[in-house]
């Protein structure tokens, strides 16, 4: 879902990395929406979807261990949510993993070795045990209105900003090349040619070694999502390599860790569209549009002719919200349960609650919270359920207001009121 695969470079904060945790579930529930579209259009019909394993998907050990993490935690138990609504069309789901190995939400003694290690529940656990002792059985529909919040995007979190995914000063109609000069260029093994109004051309000829010749430079760049597409075909000998464009923060690859590839052009003997997207670093004072030469394993020799190449501001996501919720009523209709995020990082929201068709008589709380997103529960339990039943004050058969602390799971379960079941 986040998908950190190795250490992130010094621009990638975790103050990024667990907001782009908050982020992800609303776009999660977008592309399954997409995956039932495109289902649909192929098979003719729905065909439900077994989702084998989730989680954040944060694979490294420094700073933190960010799988173990509060925020990594939370966006797991919110897509679960996401999961439960019918439109989604899931089977089932299975939250990798339980106990022990590299994700387990239970660590303790690993037999048959015994390490001695004492049992330590990490965040997951206390979150899953509120899906699990306080829902019902059937799903009751639930709408939430409260904040949205903005989020500039990192690795497959995309940006999410306002009510049209855009930050302020972006236009994807403006294309940032346009009035550029295109840079000619030779090496060894390659030449790149620019003519008047004609495509760019690329001659390859014994290239032995992979080479990123510079097309362009756009500076200055405002954060953001970034679409770079161009039309291209290929002569001669170049199935075996890789070859096409690519865009990257201008300070480099090494310094960055932030470019992406458009490639395949090797493969087109028409005239074929390419377009890649990049979510700029928060910092990226520029982008650079490149050639991407990769021959493979041995010389190759061949022609490659791109045109309309562009680079647009791509529009990402509406700004995310901080209060998503789910609600179940029990087997014998006298129990109503709710499930209360509050993804806002650092503020308490007050909500009021209201109920149609389930006259409350009573109500009770359990909330897991900890003290900031990249808490973990390696050392000391950080994360944990601070209220465990408590009574909250019901306004009227109809409603009560209650305020969620930041960074929270909440569990509510509203006692009815006599009468049948409905």
């Amino acid at each position: 879902a986040v998908g950190l695969w190795g250490e992130p470079p010094a621009q990638m904060t975790t103050d990024r990395l667990m907001r782009a945790c908050m982020a992800a579930g609303d776009q999660m529930a977008d592309l399954l929406a997409r995956y039932r579209q495109v289902i649909r259009r192929h098979a003719g019909r729905d065909i439900p979807l077994a989702i084998t394993e989730y989680n954040a998907m944060l694979v490294q050990e420094r700073p933190i261990p960010y799988r173990f993490s509060y925020g990594a935690a939370l966006f797991s138990a919110d897509y679960l949510r996401v999961l439960l609504q019918p439109e989604a069309n899931v089977l089932m789901a299975n939250y990798w993993h339980f106990i022990n190995g590299y994700w387990g939400m239970v660590r303790g003694p690993r037999l048959p070795e015994q390490q001695p290690r004492v049992w330590r529940k990490m965040p997951a656990f206390h979150l899953y045990r509120l899906w699990g002792q306080h829902f019902g059985r059937q799903l009751v529909r639930v709408e939430a209105q409260g904040p949205r919040l903005d989020f500039e995007g990192v690795l497959s979190t995309r940006p999410a900003y306002g009510e049209d995914g855009l930050p302020e000063g972006l236009d994807p109609d403006v294309d940032l090349l346009e009035g550029l000069a295109l840079s000619p260029g030779e090496g060894e093994g390659w030449r790149c040619r620019v003519g008047d109004g004609g495509p760019v051309v690329m001659e390859v000829d014994g290239l032995s070694g992979d080479a990123y010749p510079l097309l362009a430079s756009i500076r200055p760049v405002r954060p953001g999502a970034y679409l770079l597409s161009y039309t291209g075909r290929s002569e001669g000998d170049l199935g075996a390599g890789t070859f096409g464009l690519g865009l990257a923060d201008l300070r480099g690859w090494d310094a960055t860790r932030s470019a992406n590839a458009v490639e395949g052009v090797q493969d087109a003997a028409d005239w074929t569209e390419f377009s890649g997207e990049l979510v700029t670093l928060p910092d990226c004072p520029g982008l650079n549009v490149y050639w991407r030469l990769l021959p493979g394993r041995q010389p190759l020799t061949g022609r490659i002719e791109l045109r309309d190449i562009k680079v647009t501001a791509l529009r990402g996501f509406p700004a995310y919200a901080a209060i998503t919720s789910a609600a179940g009523l029990s087997a014998d209709g006298r129990t109503l349960y709710l499930i209360v995020f509050n993804k806002h990082h650092a503020q308490d929201v007050e909500v009021d609650l209201t109920v149609e068709g389930f006259p409350i008589a009573s109500a009770r709380a359990w909330t897991v919270t900890g003290p900031s997103l990249d808490a973990l529960n390696l050392k000391e339990e950080q994360v944990r359920e601070t209220v465990s039943g408590a009574e909250v004050p019901v306004t009227s058969p109809s409603g009560l207001t209650h305020t969620f602390p930041p960074r929270s799971m909440t569990a509510l379960e509203l006692g009815r009121a006599g009468g049948s079941a409905q």
